[in-house]
């Protein structure tokens, strides 16, 4: 392998490779364009895949909720009295009574009544930082020469920034639009069997 470029396009890259001219940056380029536009893809791809997966595991719970109640409406027609049923090699169906539940509507409303009722004990504070805003303060106290406890600065390295030329688009090019195509009328039967 004669290039660093040839070392990259077989998986051997260390840190410090580096290429037998700047006009092989070219390649690089057009390589890490084509790299880019696969990760698009395979992002695309990995969110379609998910959102068909929850659309599947949604319909797989549906059926499951539709049989459960299905077996309970069946054990309440034909079994009234029974609360189980045994099926040797396969399981058994246990009726009962589920527990009620609650769903919080108002949470704030909900909150005052539980402090005038003396239960500031559930009620949770949790305090959390906006990250952005903090690492903003963090460079302007670091600027100003203060130290900030809670925080270790990672130094910055070099990088590069790359920009790709999108392809020019002529001035006052006409536009095509497309045409409808005009399409041979469909044969009947009886021309088709004359062609037989």
């Amino acid at each position: 392998m004669d290039t660093a470029f040839d070392m990259i396009a077989a998986g051997f890259v260390s840190n410090d490779a580096c290429l037998t001219s700047e006009f092989e940056i070219e390649n690089l380029l057009i390589k890490i364009q084509e790299l880019s536009d696969k990760s698009d893809h395979l992002k695309g791809l990995n969110k379609f895949r998910k959102e068909c997966a929850d659309r599947e595991l949604g319909a797989v719970n549906l059926q499951i909720s539709q049989f459960r109640q299905v077996i309970l409406n069946t054990m309440k027609t034909h079994k009234p009295d029974q609360k189980t049923l045994q099926f040797p090699s396969v399981g058994k169906v246990t009726r009962k009574l589920a527990k009620s539940s609650w769903r919080i509507s108002d949470e704030e409303l909900l909150i005052t009544f539980l402090k005038s009722k003396g239960n500031k004990d559930v009620v949770k504070v949790r305090e959390s930082l906006d990250a952005r805003e903090a690492k903003k303060l963090i460079e302007d106290y670091a600027e100003r020469g203060e130290t900030v406890p809670g925080v270790e600065e990672i130094p910055a390295g070099e990088s590069v920034s790359i920009a790709f030329e999108q392809a020019p688009k002529p001035k006052n090019a006409p536009v095509v639009k497309d045409k409808p195509v005009a399409s041979a009328p469909k044969p009947t039967l009886d021309q088709l069997a004359l062609n037989v």
